[in-house]
C-alpha cells in the first residue's frame, strides 16, 4: 500500500510565487511614489514654516536695529552673504520659532527686510528641496536633481521670479 504523502505539489508552490511577484511589482513603484510625495510635502512644509519665521524675525530687525538685514542669504551652514555675526543671532531666532531649524538645511533669500525665498531640505545631499513661497511638485523637484547644497545667491534670487513683481 502506498503512504499519501502530504505537502505542496511544485506547481502549486510556483503559481503562489509568481502570484506574490506581481502582486510585488504592482505595489512597489506606488509606494515609491508615495514616498517621493511624502519628502517633498516635508520639504515644502518646513519651508513654509522657515519663511513664517524667517519673516517675523526680518520686521523684528527692520524696527529694532539699524544694522539689520536688509539684503543678503542666510543658509544654515551660516555660509550666506550676510555678516557671520548676524546669521548666527538670526539661527539662534530662528530655532526659537521653528525648532527644528538645526535639524534640517534651509538657505534664506531676503531683500528689503522682506523675506523672498527659503528653500530648505533634510540633508545637503537632499534633492527633495522644499521652496516657499511657490512650492514645486515631485516632477518639477526630479527635473531639478539638484542638492540644496548646489544652489547659490544666484539662485535663490532666480527661483524668486515674478513672484514679488
Amino acid at each position: 500500500m502506498k503512504k499519501k504523502v502530504k505537502g505542496f505539489t511544485m506547481i502549486e508552490l510556483i503559481v503562489v510565487i509568481a502570484i506574490i511577484a506581481v502582486l510585488a511589482g504592482i505595489l512597489v513603484p506606488n509606494m515609491i511614489s508615495s514616498i517621493r510625495k511624502a519628502k517633498v510635502n516635508t520639504a515644502n512644509a518646513n519651508a513654509k514654516a522657515i519663511f513664517n519665521a524667517s519673516q517675523t524675525i526680518a520686521q523684528q530687525y527692520e524696527f529694532q536695529r539699524e544694522d539689520g538685514i536688509k539684503n543678503g542669504t542666510i543658509y544654515s551652514d551660516l555660509t550666506g552673504s550676510v555678516d557671520s555675526e548676524l546669521q548666527t543671532e538670526f539661527s539662534t531666532r530662528l530655532k526659537k520659532y521653528f525648532n527644528e531649524a538645526d535639524r534640517v538645511e534651509w538657505k534664506i533669500y531676503i531683500d528689503d527686510y522682506i523675506v523672498k525665498k527659503v528653500i530648505s531640505a533634510e540633508r545637503p545631499t537632499d534633492i527633495y528641496v522644499g521652496e516657499f513661497p511657490n512650492p514645486p511638485n515631485v516632477d518639477d523637484i526630479l527635473a531639478k536633481n539638484k542638492a540644496i547644497s548646489e544652489y547659490t545667491d544666484t539662485d535663490l534670487i532666480d527661483l524668486v521670479g515674478g513672484y514679488y513683481s
